[in-house]
């Protein structure tokens, strides 16, 4: 057989060049959960009830409604650092926008990004919020499979990471 095992990046918990779906009500604690997962990834210990620890890796946040204010006070919370995560996000203030699913911005994620820096997982805050106005719907599930298919064929294959999906 030429089918090789998973590669967990967090054991039990996140797969490299795998896309991993994470769902719930508003408030529920889904930005938390990742923020666990960052900073046990970061320090390669187990998350939750895994006791086998991984090699470190760095993640890659990218804010896409919103504005980062709701990110940071989670980041702040939980303790992360720039050590951990880095963050694309909106700031009015330093004239940022969202991250959009848009040519420019995949091809800036890309090249500005994944290509100069070492991550382990990427993870996109929210999938509705990157397909605001941009002609894809994330309720259409044709929309969503080329997607999802994009991302693991494009993003998490090619560069290792596991892609989160909130």
């Amino acid at each position: 057989s030429k089918i090789k095992n998973l590669d967990y990046l967090l054991e039990g918990f996140l797969v490299r060049g795998e896309n991993h779906q994470i769902f719930a009500g508003a408030g529920m604690g889904k930005t938390s959960l990742l923020a666990g997962m960052i900073k046990a990834g970061f320090y390669g210990k187990g998350f939750l009830n895994q006791v086998r620890g991984r090699d470190s890796f760095r993640t890659l946040w990218i804010a896409c409604d919103g504005s980062s204010s709701r990110f940071k006070s989670v980041y702040d919370d939980m303790g992360l650092s720039p050590e951990m995560v880095d963050v694309i996000g909106a700031d009015r203030d330093q004239g940022l926008t969202n991250w959009k699913w848009t040519i420019p911005d995949i091809v800036q994620l890309i090249e500005e990004h994944l290509s100069k820096k070492d991550y382990g997982l990427i993870v996109f805050d929210s999938v509705k919020g990157m397909l605001a106005n941009t002609g894809f719907q994330y309720t259409d599930n044709e929309h969503a499979d080329s997607i999802c298919q994009f991302l693991r064929e494009i993003i998490a294959e090619p560069f290792g990471l596991a892609v989160g999906l909130i």
